[in-house]
């Protein structure tokens, strides 16, 4: 791990932010002063070898107003400890703990309102048999980072980075700069697989550039659950009676435990989160298809 990590940070350390150009106006992930914070390099798992799956996010949702607190103790360490920037996803977010310390407490640092360690312990589960009710024991396993490593906001509103168009200029510049970023990560862990949210930037870029030597699996972002879910998770909805047949009592008592671990704890977003990752269990499962 410590050497790919540190292959990693001379690589990210070193990059030039203002390849972004145009586009910086719109980045709000950076100092009161209007510097960029560097790109931070992917977390990577103390048993990362066992699995080689990397999981991606799409992009943080930084927001200067809510995020003020986050702003300033990032700005108070880019001057004398950048390192601690680029390596931000080693550490809690107060910096006082750093992974693989025994007192880390694994951070919702992609965003999922911790759906995002279920998803990936039911792929343990489906892929390799493993039974694993600790997040941090998920955690150790595996590679995680965001797909694009800089916040977007614009007119007050967070941006998606994936509505982005590539026939405007600053804009596609933004997307080639990330995708730079994720071919030196991909080159660097070498990963079998990689998990990451559909997106008409990301997956596709994935796949393209990669698939040939990479599994590539794309999944639903959790906030397609929160909008909805196209009713595919209501009671008789096309997820609902797609899993209905599933009888692993292992797959079940998973599940059952990880629809815990969301934030978002109502008991209706929760049976809709079973039904979510009953689904990709059997995506993930190797011999059962689809």
């Amino acid at each position: 791990m410590d050497l790919i990590k540190n292959t990693l940070m001379d690589l990210f350390s070193s990059w030039d932010c203002s390849k972004l150009g145009a586009i910086k106006e719109d980045i709000s992930s950076r100092t009161v002063d209007g510097e960029i914070f560097p790109p931070y390099i992917p977390f990577i798992g103390k048993d990362y070898a066992e699995s080689r799956t990397l999981f991606y996010g799409t992009a943080n949702n930084f927001s200067p107003e809510r995020h003020s607190d986050i702003r300033d103790k990032w700005s108070a360490l880019i001057e004398n400890q950048r390192e601690k920037l680029t390596a931000r996803l080693f550490y809690t977010p107060s910096f006082d703990r750093q992974y693989p310390d025994e007192a880390f407490e694994v951070p919702d640092f992609i965003g999922s309102y911790g759906v995002a360690w279920g998803v990936l312990g039911i792929f343990l589960y489906a892929r390799f048999g493993e039974k694993i009710y600790d997040k941090r024991r998920i955690l150790d396993k595996f590679a995680l980072s965001n797909f694009f490593k800089f916040s977007l906001r614009r007119n007050g509103k967070d941006l998606n980075p994936n509505k982005l168009r590539k026939t405007i200029p600053q804009e596609m510049k933004y997307l080639e700069c990330n995708f730079d970023l994720v071919a030196k990560e991909i080159e660097t862990l070498r990963p079998q697989t990689i998990i990451v949210y559909k997106g008409d930037k990301q997956a596709r870029y994935l796949q393209s550039r990669f698939g040939n030597k990479v599994e590539i699996i794309a999944i639903n972002d959790p906030a397609w659950i929160w909008l909805g879910a196209n009713g595919y998770l209501e009671k008789n909805g096309k997820w609902a009676k797609e899993v209905s047949n599933v009888n692993d009592p292992e797959a079940i008592a998973l599940v059952d435990n990880y629809s815990e671990w969301c934030e978002k704890n109502s008991e209706g977003i929760k049976n809709k989160l079973k039904i979510y990752l009953l689904h990709y269990f059997k995506q993930f499962y190797p011999a059962e298809g689809k």
